[in-house]
């Protein structure tokens, strides 16, 4: 009986460790997308606009900056096409070289058609 109550006993911390684990990766899982995810903030000091969540550091622009990138957005789309058909597209974080996502937390940065 002794042996059974050991291997229960070591059973019940290995869950116990796991249901931490798991937890763990949920928390960190949750912070990743939080961080992947865009969102935009006006640095106080400048008048910046700046997008956070697509790389490591933000890019901060002026208003009249973000405004001609974003008319220029359709001439953007059309290059990015181009160069993906000649083959040189070079694939972000959890993004194929095709431009599809390779897991949920990627799916909202994949390429649009």
């Amino acid at each position: 009986m002794t042996n059974s109550n050991d291997m229960a006993a070591q059973l019940a911390a290995l869950q116990a460790q796991l249901a931490s684990t798991q937890t763990q990766l949920a928390e960190k899982t949750a912070t990743l997308a939080e961080k992947s995810r865009l969102r935009c903030k006006v640095s106080e000091g400048k008048g910046c606009l700046s997008l956070y969540g697509h790389q490591r550091r933000p890019t901060s622009l002026y208003a009249a900056q973000w405004l001609r990138i974003l008319d220029y957005g359709d001439e953007i789309r059309k290059f990015i096409e181009a160069d993906k058909a000649k083959g040189y597209t070079k694939p972000g974080p959890g993004i194929n070289k095709k431009g599809e996502a390779v897991d949920e937390l990627h799916t909202s940065l994949a390429y649009k058609d």
